[in-house]
Formats: C-alpha cells, sequence, structure tokens
C-alpha cells in the first residue's frame, strides 16, 4: 500500500508540470523541491518585448519611442503572480546589456539576435530574442502593386491577390542605392473597404492574408533586405452586385520617436475573364 501511494504521488506531480509550464511560461524546479510558499517563486512568464528591435547604442523602446523595461511576471505554486519579487535579466554574450532598472540596450549587430532570460531564485524562463538594428527607418518604398481578379461565376470561391510588398530602408551613402534595408522591423497593415477599416479577423468579404500563407495578416517584420509583404484575399463575389470595386490597403512602419512612415496600395477589383 505503501508503495502504490508513492506511485500515485509520483504521477500526480508528472501530471502538475506541464500544466506549471502552461501558466507560468517556464519552470525550474525539480519535484521533490515544488515550493510552497506562496512568496516563493514557482515559474516565469516572460513572453513579447516592447519591440522586436533595439538600435544600436539605444536603449530598447516601445513603437511610440518611450524607453521601455523588460517585464516578466511570477508566480507562486497556485498560479497568482508575485508582487515585487527579484528578478533579474540576463543576456549572454554582448550584443545588448542590461541596465539598471531593468532598460537593455543594443552593443552589437548580431546576424542572429539577442537571446534574453528573465531569471528568479535560480528559476529561468526560456528566451526572447531582440534584434540590434543599425537605426530607425527614413524610408518606405512601394516596391509591387498588384490587381486582384476575383472567380465569381459559376461558383463563387475565394481567390487572392498578387503580393503587395514594401521596402523600409534608412539612408546609406555607402550602398548602391543610397539605402539600405533595415531588417527584423515592424510593418502594419490595414485595410479600407467601402471607406470603413475592415476588423483584423473579418473574413466575411474582403481581408488580408501573410504573403506566404492564407492567415489573416495585420502586421509582420522586415527579412534580411527590409521588404515585407501582403497580400489582399476575398470573397467570390460580383463587384458590379457588392458595390464594390477596390479596396485600399495602408501601410506603416515606426519610427520611435518620430511620425511614422506610410504608403498606401489601391487595388482594384475585377471579374477575371
Amino acid at each position: 500500500m505503501i508503495a502504490d501511494g508513492r506511485r500515485q504521488r509520483r504521477r500526480t506531480l508528472r501530471r502538475a508540470i506541464p500544466l506549471a509550464l502552461l501558466a507560468g511560461g517556464a519552470l525550474a524546479a525539480a519535484c521533490t523541491d515544488i515550493p510552497t510558499s506562496p512568496d516563493e517563486p514557482f515559474s516565469i512568464e516572460f513572453r513579447g518585448l516592447p519591440f522586436p528591435a533595439v538600435v544600436l547604442g539605444d536603449t530598447l523602446r516601445d513603437a511610440s519611442g518611450t524607453a521601455a523595461r523588460l517585464t516578466a511576471t511570477v508566480y507562486n505554486v497556485n498560479g497568482t503572480p508575485i508582487s515585487d519579487p527579484p528578478l533579474a535579466f540576463i543576456v549572454p554574450g554582448r550584443g545588448a546589456t542590461v541596465l539598471d532598472g531593468g532598460y537593455l540596450r543594443g552593443d552589437s549587430i548580431t546576424q542572429r539576435g539577442v537571446a534574453v532570460y528573465a531569471r528568479v531564485n535560480g528559476l529561468q524562463s526560456l528566451p526572447e530574442t531582440v534584434h540590434v538594428v543599425p537605426g530607425v527607418p527614413d524610408t518606405l518604398i512601394r516596391v509591387a502593386d498588384a490587381t486582384l481578379e476575383l472567380i465569381h461565376d459559376p461558383l463563387p470561391q475565394p481567390d487572392t491577390s498578387a503580393a503587395l510588398r514594401v521596402r523600409v530602408a534608412r539612408a546609406d551613402t555607402a550602398s548602391a542605392d543610397g539605402l539600405t534595408g533595415l531588417e527584423h522591423w515592424p510593418v502594419y497593415f490595414t485595410l479600407v473597404a467601402h471607406g470603413d477599416t475592415i476588423a483584423p479577423r473579418d473574413t466575411s468579404l474582403v481581408w488580408l492574408v501573410q504573403a506566404s500563407s492564407l492567415t489573416p495578416a495585420t502586421a509582420d517584420t522586415t527579412d534580411a533586405t527590409g521588404n515585407v509583404a501582403v497580400r489582399v484575399r476575398a470573397n467570390g463575389f460580383a463587384p458590379d452586385i457588392d458595390g464594390l470595386d477596390s479596396v485600399v490597403v495602408y501601410v506603416s512602419t515606426p519610427r520611435l520617436n518620430a511620425v511614422p512612415l506610410t504608403t498606401r496600395f489601391t487595388i482594384r477589383l475585377r471579374a477575371r475573364s
């Protein structure tokens, strides 16, 4: 009976660990050392950074340009957040430094980005990645326009436009065209039809999808050349019946402490012959 009881307790502990992982984001405690005090850390949730990139020599900022601290949530064994835990943030290597107050400074540009960990009382989170970039963009270029041809006869079905592509760049006298594409920079998309902004998850008539899939898209980050793209997808409908012959896609990218860069695409809708 005693042996059966021990086996049952071990099975219970094994089942409890994945639940703690889901609730807290990361777990670093052995089954025999599970804390029971409400003030003792059991797991850490470190998900998402204020911005995916930090400018070389500057501190990490949010999209508005305000310097932003690194934050994480620490939970006790009951899944309750602990107030004011002794958190620390760790950055292996030399790509960035965590300053007093939890501010992260970009020190050197690395190809794969900089891993950042949250740590408290021996517990360590999974990493978040921030990319150190040479500066903020000053140019947003429309690379490719597109026309969406709809199939609506005889059987209505969705159709997708070619990619609407933009390039986020900054002035660089050393490059051939005077510009250098900015990698890992966020870009946001807004779709307007009938003069109204289409909600991000509204796929009833026309919506935006990622360039490489049919997943609805409202934002993306630039590739190694500073390019990013989005597509327009529409249900099979007749423009003359629905009264919709075009939609507008607005594209914007933040500049931290300056006015965002914006551009727009007008997509003509027409029946495919």
